[in-house]
């Protein structure tokens, strides 16, 4: 900013400022007369620098002010000592920018030196700079910019339309990778279904389904032949129940979720000690029953209470007094309620294989051979739907055959549907491609006519 030019001496602005700060401040009678004697207009630049320099120091600005503020502390607000030290500070800054533009016409005299009323100007215009540029920003904003056709108004309406869309977008996506993921599930390729199942869960975390699956393909990891009794396969259990954990935390009301926490809590306990089973256990058991409460036709919670009924009636007598020691009320298990549990899945679910072998399990233990038998023949006829299908049809090939001598026949071919995960992967891409879910369906509904 260009200042105009003055042939009025420095001492006039510099001694209204300091009489002015002075008299607030109630100064003394020597300070005030140091100030006055600078009233002089036949006073050169360089006369009126040594002047300010030797009369009015930094110290005895210092010092007045130390002792104005002992004499007034006591009639101050409680906030009064602050309030000083913020005019001491700004009276000590004006006397330095002051004192830096006398020392500044001194060394070279053709400089130009404004007025306290200029630079006070100028001053205010610094200080609200922020204001008056974002002011300018708004009108600007406000007004059609002939280059991107932006308005402010409507401008958070067309923010949430975009989100809404994208949200669409993702749900869309999500729920095509869920579908690849149980394809993938039921090809028993538990490490691709983590995959499609961990994406689909980050792009539509509202998906409690998506997560329960990636729990549940996670704990499904621990028995591969190289996680069999790992840490790493400790970790998978670890991370699976960690992940239903959270579920159940967000929905208690899910009865899916209830059983994948209670199979994630099973699978953990292989990894761990005898205290950490019994704990485990109750936990399992709680689950089970809050799921069955919540869906009393749900299959698998029924499997869930006879697989703890089984495994709590096959445990050593050390075991048992630990459990009886630690969970008093937790009771024992006993293999006809066990079988009971079974026998009420198949009913529910006649098409699982690990119903019919669990209940031959317990028929075994009973010594009922032949219903054994009868539901083991009927086991290895079904379909083998996940990797704990293939393990449970891999008992009972191994019961048959030393119980009986029976060669089991073959499980029916697991047989991938290549049109399936071809439209699923087409359905990612137009929706990849798409900027709506509307375009999406269009999409779509072309290619089928």
């Amino acid at each position: 900013m260009n200042f105009a030019s003055t042939s009025q001496p420095l001492a006039v602005p510099v001694n209204v400022t300091l009489k002015t700060l002075l008299e607030r401040k109630n100064s003394s009678s020597t300070l005030t007369g140091n100030a006055r004697s600078l009233e002089s207009p036949q006073l050169s630049r360089t006369e009126s620098f040594s002047r300010i320099k030797s009369n009015i120091s930094f110290t005895s600005l210092h010092q007045h002010f130390d002792e104005s503020d002992h004499l007034e502390d006591h009639s101050r607000a409680p906030c009064g000592k602050t309030r000083g030290m913020r005019l001491e500070l700004g009276f000590l800054v004006v006397q330095a920018v002051l004192f830096l533009m006398n020392l500044a016409s001194y060394a070279n005299p053709g400089i130009s030196i404004p007025t306290f009323s200029q630079f006070r100007v100028f001053a205010w215009k610094v200080v609200t700079l922020p204001r008056r540029v974002f002011s300018k920003g708004v009108k600007w904003l406000s007004t059609v910019n002939k280059r991107r056709k932006i308005k402010l108004t409507g401008l958070k309406t067309r923010i949430r339309g975009i989100r809404e869309g994208r949200r669409e977008v993702n749900q869309a996506k999500a729920k095509v990778l869920k579908d690849l993921g149980l394809e993938r599930d039921s090809c028993l390729d538990s490490k691709a279904a983590v995959k499609f199942f961990k994406q689909a869960a980050r792009l539509d975390p509202s998906d409690f389904e998506a997560q329960v699956f990636h729990s549940k393909c996670l704990s499904d990891r621990v028995f591969e032949p190289e996680m069999l009794n790992t840490r790493k396969g400790k970790k998978f259990a670890e991370q699976a129940v960690r992940l239903s954990a959270k579920v159940v935390a967000k929905q208690p009301d899910l009865c899916l979720a209830r059983i994948a926490h209670a199979t994630n809590l099973g699978r953990l306990g292989m990894f761990s000690e005898n205290k950490e089973k019994v704990r485990l256990a109750g936990v399992v058991k709680e689950n089970a029953l809050v799921a069955l409460e919540l869906e009393p036709s749900q299959d698998l919670a029924l499997h869930i209470l006879g697989r703890w009924e089984f495994e709590m009636a096959s445990i050593g007598p050390v075991v048992r007094a630990l459990a009886k020691m630690l969970y008093a009320d937790m009771g024992q298990g006993c293999m006809l309620r066990a079988a009971g549990c079974f026998e009420r899945a198949i009913e529910k679910c006649p098409t699982k294989l690990i119903h019919r072998v669990m209940v031959a399990k317990c028929y075994l233990k009973m010594n009922k051979k032949i219903e054994a038998r009868e539901n083991l023949m009927q086991a290895m006829k079904l379909k083998v739907e996940d990797v704990n299908a293939r393990n449970e049809r891999a008992d009972g090939v191994r019961m048959l055959k030393k119980h009986w001598g029976l060669i089991a026949p073959n499980a029916p071919p697991m047989v991938e549907d290549p049109t399936l995960v071809e439209q699923l992967s087409h359905t990612l891409k137009a929706v990849s491609s798409c900027a709506s879910l509307s375009e999406v369906s269009k999409e779509l509904c072309a290619k089928v006519s």
